[in-house]
């Protein structure tokens, strides 16, 4: 948390404590309609601190892991689609990639990059597995 943020916070909680101290004397409907902009400021701050504790560091964390790559590609499939319509080729291996896609799903494998008529696949990221290979 910015040190400012966290000062501003630690402010906002001893105005409201000094506040509660005054209930004997102002009363509490005084005190409670004298504290709601402080309530809400604070909340306010509280809700940015969560919000940057949620965000990821603009740095990636850096770690070695044993990872199994798995690259697909359909054989002949120029050849096979020479004679097709760009639109029909297109039907066709989209289907194709879909459908020799579902193992590697199903498997705890993630497809990471279509590469026209095949794909790149990895297991063990970003959790490994004992059976990723």
């Amino acid at each position: 948390m910015p040190p400012e943020l966290d000062q501003q916070i630690e402010n906002l909680k001893q105005i409201i404590a000094e506040m509660e101290t005054q209930r004997a004397v102002l009363g509490d409907a005084a005190v409670d309609a004298s504290l709601v902009p402080f309530q809400e400021k604070l909340a306010e701050l509280q809700a940015q601190v969560e919000a940057q504790k949620d965000r990821p560091s603009k740095e990636p964390v850096r770690q070695r892991k044993l990872v199994t790559l798995l690259y697909m590609d359909v054989v002949g499939s120029t050849a096979m689609t020479q004679q097709l319509d760009p639109e029909d080729n297109l039907e066709m291996m989209e289907n194709a990639l879909l459908r020799l896609g579902e193992p590697v799903q199903e498997h705890g494998g993630r497809i990471t990059r279509y590469t026209g008529d095949g794909f790149k696949a990895l297991f063990g990221d970003p959790v490994a597995r004992e059976d990723d290979p």
